[in-house]
């Protein structure tokens, strides 16, 4: 799985701010890892 997200520019000196989910996973099982992160996500 792979994504090129998108981000705004920013200006020298310039503060943005971003809210979001950032993963790494390295294995066989990605459907059990997804789910992982989906009860995560749902406790929130």
């Amino acid at each position: 799985m792979h994504s090129d997200p998108q981000f705004p520019d920013c200006k020298p000196g310039e503060t943005k701010r971003m809210k979001g989910w950032l993963s790494f996973y390295e294995g066989d099982d990605i459907e059990a890892e997804l789910k992982r992160i989906g009860k995560i996500l749902k406790q929130k």
